[in-house]
């Protein structure tokens, strides 16, 4: 472990993960991103899992105790979340990803509401049709 932690003062941070595997094996490390994430880039499980706790109005420090996570890496979360989403705070993030989840239910309803339609007119076709 001492010569991984020596290691780590002279790495390039491309190199500091897999110092950091090498040394911790079997153990998660947060992602790490050779540059911050874009807007448009889709949201990760977890970070979709933070996202919905943000929506809900809590802290950071909650969310971590919520995920079983540090709230170092709640925040790191909730960083990407912001930047993904293009909003300014995290409150414009936690408004932006509700309507998204809106707007994905509202699909999904109507898609239903479709289907049933769909198949009631071939139903009544078929009753139409019948001799």
């Amino acid at each position: 472990m001492l010569g991984e932690r020596r290691a780590l003062f002279g790495a390039e941070t491309n190199q500091v993960s897999e110092i950091l595997h090498a040394a911790l094996p079997g153990k998660v490390l947060m992602p790490s991103y050779k540059k911050p994430p874009a807007k448009g880039e889709p949201l990760t499980n977890r970070e979709s899992e933070a996202a919905q706790r943000l929506t809900e109005g809590y802290s950071n420090k909650v969310i971590a105790s919520m995920m079983d996570i540090s709230e170092h890496t709640a925040k790191f979360y909730v960083t990407c979340i912001v930047l993904k989403l293009g909003a300014r705070t995290r409150t414009d993030a936690a408004v932006k990803f509700a309507r998204m989840v809106d707007a994905l239910a509202f699909a999904k309803h109507t898609q239903d509401v479709h289907d049933r339609w769909l198949r009631h007119s071939n139903e009544l076709a078929a009753h139409l049709v019948a001799p």
